[in-house]
């Protein structure tokens, strides 16, 4: 396997990050007993590192900002910033704690900067195929040499090693797909619900692309549409094959028999095996009665650093981790409704200007004809929201979601003419 030096910014930084995530995390798992206890400083720890790294560039190579047309992307980000400006000022109005104001502000603030400064950076996105075989053979080798010191890695690594593996499906580089997808496929057994909900995402892009080879548009609206009904229909059958083949006592083993259980009977929210479902609806109703308690709430929702009485949740695993204890539960699971308790009105435009974006994304990976890095970028930026839905809070505190963001802009892939 030759490696050879990677010159695109971006992909240096996310091999620069991957190591610095794997050795964080291990300090991180060595010190703390519980996973959620740990999140807000590792976040912290991500932030300070894509600072660091780069700062430096941005200063050394900055060019004059030049004004160009806005995009799709440009508009979420300047319309998120300019709503966390006037939430931040809410926050400080209605006295929620300041440590929650100050990082719901800085994550947003720090994810703009580094969008509008990389945007800057980047006018001519010079990547290619080749790029990508070469930084997914740097994966592969943190991998082989760091698996054994922490053997479950960040999230973020999982969605670009998908996204390669699509892209080389796609390109029919077989092997090295695989290879790319063995760190996913080791994990996945005890892989968390959302990152289950990337892997299957990622397929049916791909079973999309091979019917879209082959078959005409009006054949492939009938087979779509067969199959999603098979799918609605059958969807506990194929569970319970499922049930009986994953090992047992598995994570992946304990999901199904969770949903088959849902399935079967209902959610109980006595049932402990149903704890993390039913708290994300409790979550919903709470913060749907906190939304319509007033017109202020309507439009502004709590405001940066929002807080809710942990009194009202059921899952333990929620209460005894927060950081301001459990009278004072700043993280909701359900993107929307996150944005809701952060925003109001304001989260509900936000959320649907990234439903937009996402459909666009989706166009533009089933377009045919399109720039393999622009491909990439728009399917990382897709598992990075689907990811979030149940995990609100991921997708702003991901710098990767905001280099996405950038690196997906169609304007950077143009021939120059």
């Amino acid at each position: 396997m030759e490696l050879k030096k990677i010159h695109g910014i971006v992909f240096k930084y996310l091999i620069s990050l991957f190591v610095f995530d794997i050795l964080i995390l291990f300090i991180f798992n060595s010190t703390f007993d519980r996973v959620f206890a740990y999140i807000p400083y590792y976040r912290l720890s991500v932030i300070l590192f894509t600072f660091i790294f780069f700062t430096p560039i941005f200063l050394v190579k900055s060019q004059k900002f030049k004004l160009r047309k806005v995009k799709n992307e440009d508009y979420v980000v300047i319309m998120w910033c300019l709503f966390t400006f006037i939430e931040f000022m809410h926050g400080v109005v209605v006295g929620n704690p300041k440590l929650y104001l100050i990082a719901d502000f800085i994550y947003i603030i720090f994810g703009g900067y580094i969008y509008i400064m990389l945007s800057n950076l980047i006018s001519n996105n010079k990547d290619t195929e080749f790029s990508l075989v070469n930084f997914a053979k740097w994966l592969i080798l943190i991998f082989i040499l760091f698996y054994f010191i922490n053997k479950s890695f960040s999230e973020n690594y999982y969605f670009i090693l998908l996204s390669l593996g699509y892209i080389f499906l796609i390109k029919k580089k077989y092997w090295l797909s695989a290879f790319v997808l063995i760190p996913f496929l080791i994990q996945i057994k005890d892989s968390n619900r959302a990152l289950l909900i990337c892997f299957v995402t990622v397929v049916i892009f791909y079973f999309i692309y091979k019917i879209g080879l082959y078959l005409k548009k009006q054949d492939r609206i009938f087979i779509f549409t067969f199959l999603f009904f098979f799918l609605v229909f059958f969807s506990q059958e194929l569970l319970s094959i499922l049930f009986e083949i994953v090992p047992k006592g598995s994570g992946l083993h304990f999901r199904i028999k969770q949903v088959l259980d849902i399935f079967n009977n209902g959610i109980d929210f006595n049932n402990p095996q149903h704890i993390s479902i039913a708290q994300r609806i409790v979550e919903a109703k709470v913060v749907v009665s906190l939304w319509l308690n007033n017109i202020v709430s309507f439009l502004f929702g709590c405001g940066l650093g929002g807080v809710i009485d942990g009194k009202l949740f059921i899952d333990p695993s929620v209460t005894k981790t927060a950081l301001m204890g459990s009278k004072s539960i700043h993280n909701i699971h359900l993107l929307p409704f996150a944005l809701i308790h952060k925003y109001g009105l304001l989260g509900l435009i936000i959320f649907f200007m990234l439903v937009i974006d996402l459909l666009n994304s989706f166009r533009n990976i089933l377009k045919k004809n399109q720039n393999i890095i622009f491909i990439f970028w728009n399917l990382v930026f897709i598992l990075i929201f689907v990811y979030s839905l149940p995990a609100a809070s991921f997708l702003w505190a991901s710098p990767l979601f905001w280099i996405s963001l950038s690196m997906k802009r169609k304007v950077i892939y143009k021939k120059p003419v």
